[in-house]
């Protein structure tokens, strides 16, 4: 029965601390994907400039996927909302509207990117140690009762 036990408590603080790795990690994938954002506008920004092709190409070519929209996996949902925004947005006007707009927009993500990585470094070892500690709060719970 006390290996029952013991497994089951084992059990239980493995899967806390896991929860306690996916929520950092999903912070560390959100900075990324911010910063793949910004990257790609700076080449969309390059190629506005100096190609004559159309703006779904442009997209295209920039952002490596034909609708960008669609990958918007952990970004927060006013991310989602400023990315389809500048889409929507994209395309409307001449070659130097387009470049001033994209460079608005690229500030903007650089700001995103830059409290997410704040974020991202502050609450990473604490999500961390909130679901080990947990799971072991959990486990001492279960074991004395």
């Amino acid at each position: 029965m006390m290996i029952l036990k013991i497994a089951g408590l084992t059990f239980i603080l493995l899967s806390c601390s896991a929860v306690g790795l996916i929520k950092a990690d999903a912070l560390k994938k959100r900075s990324h994907r911010l910063e793949s954002i910004c990257l790609s506008l700076e080449k969309l920004y390059q190629l506005v400039e100096n190609s004559p092709l159309e703006s779904a190409e442009l997209i295209s070519l920039s952002f490596g996927v034909r609708n960008p929209k669609e990958n918007t996996a952990y970004l927060k949902p006013e991310d989602t909302e400023l990315l389809n925004r500048f889409l929507g947005e994209f395309g409307m006007g001449d070659r130097e509207k387009e470049c001033r707009n994209i460079s608005l927009y690229k500030t903007i993500f650089e700001k995103q990117l830059s409290e997410a990585e704040e974020n991202s470094n502050r609450l990473y070892k604490l999500y961390n140690s909130l679901g080990f500690l947990t799971g072991l709060v959990i486990c001492i719970f279960f074991f004395f009762f």
